[in-house]
């Protein structure tokens, strides 16, 4: 087995020469296009006053691939004992698609909001 480092869009071709140095004769081994997944998801997080609400994007725009986003909501420091379970989730967006976080995450006076996205392929 070898290993051939090969860039996204690459066309590869792999040659094998016989073993028999008396042949003079080399085949192809294998041909492929090197599609590799693109995965570059992002999120913005947008406070509404107005609205008193905390509004999430959830971008997966230049991914090829569907994204998991996994939204933790803190009331406070990112602490396990100030997360909010019911302004918490997860979300599947689609490759090259956005989408809002379906969830409500409203604004409370003099607490902290903390917002924790991670996304996952």
């Amino acid at each position: 087995m070898i290993t051939i480092p090969a860039v996204d869009g690459d066309f590869l071709r792999v040659w094998a020469n016989s073993a028999d140095e008396t042949l003079l004769t080399a085949s192809v081994m294998a041909e492929e296009i090197v599609d590799c997944p693109v995965f570059d998801p992002e999120a913005d997080v947008d406070v509404d006053c107005e609205i008193d609400r905390a509004l999430i994007t959830l971008d997966n725009f230049k991914s090829s691939i569907e994204a998991l986003f996994e939204i933790n909501v803190y009331r406070g420091d990112i602490d396990p004992v100030n997360y909010v379970d019911e302004e918490s989730g997860t979300q599947l967006v689609g490759a090259g698609t956005s989408s809002i976080f379906m969830k409500p995450i409203p604004l409370s006076g003099d607490q902290v909001l903390s917002i924790e996205v991670i996304a996952d392929a």
